[in-house]
């Protein structure tokens, strides 16, 4: 089927323009009949249904009409639990062009979103970490960390994180993929996600986040506060805990 060419012309940054540019930094793709420049397709597969509801609304915002979202086969999670796959497709030739030619097929972060203010750099790095961020605990507490295969790119992530305040380590080495791509990581510091208000929409990450949110606000209350205010806070740790674990084993 050709779908009609479908026209972009790019207006200004905004929040959903620079999440969606995360998110396709991250686990979006553009396919299609490039010879022709004819039904080119923006696509995402998920499992998370909070991540495919905000790429749809955010997209929506932007082109004025709602990608086509279906149900794939469905798909064990690490608890051999069932979990369903949500594949989404937004035919637009004029956008899905204009997105490859700016990023240079993902392997350039676009001047757009370097020049731009940190607002719109912190959702441009929260759509990222949507799809390819991890949180996960160790001794010391929560840790988090990206990941990505382009060496140039992921220096300029970490540049990113830098410019607003989001402490990070050196990018290193992290695995040879099955492609043999070498993956290169970034750690960063969940506190200073913590202090600028990262925005997270998938919702076990949300909830990780909150739960050191709520972890730091108690350890200040011990020092500053009364101890009414230091059991609020330490109930609302184990509130945000079992609500970790019910996400995670869903």
């Amino acid at each position: 089927m050709v779908y009609p060419l479908r026209q972009f012309e790019y207006s200004g940054m905004d929040k959903d323009m620079a999440y969606i540019l995360g998110v396709y930094f991250s686990d979006g793709s553009v396919s299609g009949n490039w010879e022709k420049n004819t039904s080119l397709c923006y696509m995402l597969t998920t499992i998370n249904e909070s991540f495919i509801d905000k790429v749809k609304s955010s997209l929506n915002s932007l082109l004025g009409y709602m990608p086509k979202v279906r149900l794939s086969k469905s798909h064990k999670n690490k608890y051999g639990k069932l979990k369903k796959v949500f594949m989404l497709r937004l035919y637009h030739t004029g956008f899905c062009r204009w997105l490859v030619d700016i990023t240079k097929h993902k392997t350039v972060i676009p001047e757009i979103i370097k020049d731009t203010s940190k607002e719109f750099v912190k959702e441009f790095l929260g759509g990222y970490f949507d799809g390819d961020g991890k949180l996960y605990k160790n001794a010391k507490g929560y840790s988090g960390a990206i990941v990505g295969s382009v060496c140039d790119w992921i220096h300029d992530m970490r540049d990113l994180f830098l410019k607003i305040d989001v402490k990070t380590s050196k990018v290193r080495q992290d695995c040879i993929t099955s492609t043999g791509k070498i993956s290169r990581k970034i750690s960063l510091n969940v506190r200073d996600l913590c202090k600028v208000d990262f925005p997270l929409y998938i919702d076990y990450k949300k909830a990780h986040l909150d739960k050191v949110k709520s972890i730091i606000l108690r350890d200040y209350m011990s020092n500053t506060g009364n101890s009414e205010d230091i059991v609020r806070a330490s109930q609302k740790c184990e509130e945000l805990h079992r609500n970790d674990v019910a996400v995670a084993t869903k």
